[in-house]
């Protein structure tokens, strides 16, 4: 049986003064539920990732550089840059720090030697798995208490509200785009307070090209 949420969780919704025209809809104080995670989760990143004294950027860098070797696709620094929705500077700077740190690595493509494709160290593995070793077991926790039949649902929905976010964004982006760059703002760099700089296209055996890196 899944344990019993707090009461302040379990009794989260929709709030009675929602200016939303879906308001009225089946699943509309669901995603308030799944806002409510997003917080809790949000909140218990800040506190692993301060453990491990990485800043906030770096640690969704070396995330989403994880993944891609997970995944086995390649991930370039543009790649890498759009993903955090940073700046190409600021992206620079995150690689930077990362390499120094010996999180990440750079490599020219095998398939094209202009492009340089990042990977995760050992050291960004086994720091990403303890981060979060506590936050997965209090999970699963959870999970176990739950039928096969339900996780595969869960599984599927998560996958189209997942899809649904990444729709969201590129709608909001492309308005974005169409009003014009706005000023650079605090997002553009690490929690660590690393002013950023820009790889040069040539600096050096490690420095990715101009048009080769992840988002």
């Amino acid at each position: 049986m899944v344990e019993h949420l707090p009461d302040d969780t379990a009794a989260a919704g929709a709030p009675a003064d929602s200016r939303s025209p879906h308001r009225h809809e089946a699943g509309f104080s669901s995603l308030f539920l799944l806002q409510k995670f997003t917080v809790e989760s949000e909140r218990y990143f800040e506190t692993a990732r301060r453990t491990e004294h990485m800043g906030h950027t770096d640690v969704h860098a070396v995330n989403a550089v994880v993944e891609a070797d997970r995944r086995g696709y390649p991930i370039t620094p543009t790649d890498l840059r759009r993903r955090l929705v940073l700046s190409g500077p600021a992206t620079s700077a995150v690689i930077d720090r990362l390499v120094r740190n010996g999180h990440l690595t750079r490599h020219r493509s095998d398939a094209d030697q202009r492009a340089v494709n990042l990977h995760a160290t050992e050291k960004a593995r086994q720091q990403g798995a303890d981060m979060f070793a506590p936050l997965v077991e209090h999970m699963m926790r959870v999970m176990r208490g739950v039928h096969p039949d339900d996780i595969e649902m869960f599984d599927a929905l998560i996958v189209m509200l997942t899809r649904a976010v990444q729709h969201a964004q590129e709608e909001v982006a492309a308005g974005q785009a169409e009003r014009g760059p706005a000023a650079p703002d605090a997002a553009d760099t690490s929690a660590t307070g690393e002013a950023d700089t820009t790889i040069p296209d040539e600096a050096g055996p490690s420095a990715p090209d101009a048009d080769g890196g992840p988002a």
